[in-house]
């Protein structure tokens, strides 16, 4: 076992995530090695790039010299052409292109933990098999290819074999990595969805990440990596709630409550939008239930009314960042068809996906109060 195995802890060997420990002070030396680099390989040319008549001469710093000869086959002119990338590789870019946010832009107060964690992935263990799985089934259905999907499954298989075992380590349970795994089974069935199993897989995976997060107890909101990952999972819980018009689990909501004493001023919009949607959740009957009585309908509907009448008000008392533009351009007609001529521009993704969820709840609600009326 070499010597970086050693320092790495068990936790993140389990799930393939890079451990980096205490670095030191030489590690974090940055040197100039330009010029040493440039002089290795020096690049003659009549033309940026050759069009099948020109000679590229290129002339290492040893004494030999390669001389590549024209042809009119631009694979055979250039190798590089047909360099085949795998599938792995091609998921892996797809995954963080989609799904994990730019560094730039980005507030120091408010890092992309998920992007973090998702980076120190880089052995084989759950962690990795999860991203490849979503990378490769968002390729597979972008492309249409059967065979994508295949290999999707294969490392999803892989994958919760790996969080089985490593699920009866108490430790490795209640770690970062495994909470974010669970919420990348759930994320993986959402881009693998079929139409025969309904929402049951996502719903299940959503169940288990409360589980962790109950195992977690409230230490977890006390370090922004984990107070971020827990505002990830409560959009999920909520999101299933409404879905199932299920009440909110006490538990969320005892988190909910202990999570505002570590809040941020910028985490706080969203904080406030969750407790609004707690009492939709509550107010909203289950799907089986039926009400008949006059006054009780009454009742329901003055709720549900006086709730929207709070998802408006929040709306009316976000901070400036929270505001968004408006763009309307001529567009084709598929185009128009899905946008209408019509989008908005946010300043960050977490600022949209809540301006999302918001208007996702208004509409659950006053629909609710449309069929009753």
């Amino acid at each position: 076992m070499s010597s970086q195995e050693e320092k790495a802890c068990r936790q993140c060997r389990r799930a393939g995530s890079r451990c980096d420990g205490y670095r030191g002070e030489e590690s974090v030396i940055f040197r100039d090695q330009t010029a040493e680099t440039l002089g290795k390989v020096s690049v003659f040319s009549t033309a940026n790039l050759p069009n099948g008549n020109q000679d590229v001469l290129v002339r290492p710093k040893l004494s030999q010299q390669a001389k590549v000869h024209p042809s009119q086959d631009t694979s055979s002119h250039y190798p590089w052409f047909r360099l085949e990338v795998m599938p792995e590789n091609q998921a892996l870019s797809f995954f963080f292109h989609h799904y994990v946010l730019p560094e730039s832009g980005r507030s120091p107060t408010h890092p992309d933990c998920h992007g973090i964690i998702y980076k120190r992935a880089t052995e084989p263990g759950y962690l990795a098999n999860l991203i490849n799985a979503v990378g490769l089934a968002g390729l597979a259905y972008l492309r249409n290819a059967p065979t994508l999907i295949n290999l999707a499954r294969q490392s999803f298989s892989h994958a919760l074999r790996d969080i089985c075992a490593a699920l009866m380590d108490p430790s490795e349970a209640s770690s970062d990595q495994m909470l974010v795994a669970v919420m990348l089974l759930a994320l993986y069935e959402t881009v693998a969805f079929k139409s025969d199993g309904g929402l049951s897989p996502w719903s299940r995976h959503v169940d288990g990440a409360m589980a962790l997060l109950q195992l977690r107890g409230a230490g977890q909101l006390r370090n922004r990596i984990g107070r971020s990952i827990f505002h990830s999972l409560r959009s999920e819980i909520l999101i299933n709630c409404l879905q199932r018009r299920l009440p909110v689990p006490k538990v969320l909501i005892d988190f909910m409550a202990d999570a505002r004493s570590n809040e941020t001023a910028q985490e706080a919009p969203a904080a406030r939008l969750a407790d609004i949607i707690v009492s939709v959740c509550a107010a909203l009957p289950s799907a089986e239930e039926d009400i008949t009585d006059e006054g009780t309908l009454s009742s329901h509907v003055s709720r549900l009314l006086s709730i929207d009448a709070n998802l408006k008000d929040w709306a009316q008392t976000l901070p400036t960042e929270y505001g968004y533009k408006t763009r309307t351009k001529s567009m084709d007609l598929d185009e128009a068809e899905v946008c209408m001529g019509r989008h908005d521009i946010y300043s960050s993704v977490e600022i949209a996906n809540t301006w999302n969820l918001q208007r996702c709840v208004r509409i659950i609600t006053d629909d609710d109060i449309w069929i009753r009326s």
